[in-house]
């Protein structure tokens, strides 16, 4: 469906395009994958699998949610990509610094086909510069939850 993010693995944001950096290649639960899509196959021309940039969720529990922050590490601006079951309907995604202290909360965002993301610039709640370090984020959707990581550069 044109509608759907298709979950590419760490594109160019809005505000670069239009580029031909980035990573294009698609994520294997994107809807444009083959498997995501047995009538039509393969949807596009990038193939399927992230490079090592892109940095995994660490845990997952529950209802088979997956998440993934790319680029990482980035130097300001990252995006947080979660898929689950379409019947969640509802996501929370958090982020934490490493003193466990709540840094920026992206509540109750819709969903459409189980697919969802945030986009993180380096800031805060309170929109201020957030120092370089490593920050985790937790993603809650439904029943299930994932947890990752971002390393922010400065």
């Amino acid at each position: 469906s044109i509608d759907q993010d298709p979950l590419f693995c760490a594109p160019e944001l809005c505000g670069d395009a239009p580029t031909t950096s980035g990573d294009y290649t698609l994520n294997e639960l994107s809807p444009a994958a083959a498997e995501q899509s047995p009538v039509c196959g393969l949807i596009g021309a990038f193939d399927v699998g992230c490079s090592a940039t892109s940095v995994e969720s660490d845990v997952s529990h529950g209802i088979g949610l997956w998440s993934s922050a790319t680029p990482n590490p980035t130097r300001g601006v990252t995006q947080i990509a979660f898929a689950g079951p379409s019947s969640a309907g509802f996501a929370t995604v958090l982020l934490y610094d490493v003193r466990g202290r709540l840094v920026r909360e992206w509540a109750q965002r819709v969903i459409k086909e189980g697919f969802g993301n945030v986009i993180w610039d380096g800031t805060d709640r309170h929109g201020l510069a957030t120092p370089a370090g490593v920050y985790f984020y937790r993603v809650r959707m439904g029943t299930g939850e994932s947890q990752g990581r971002v390393v922010l550069l400065r």
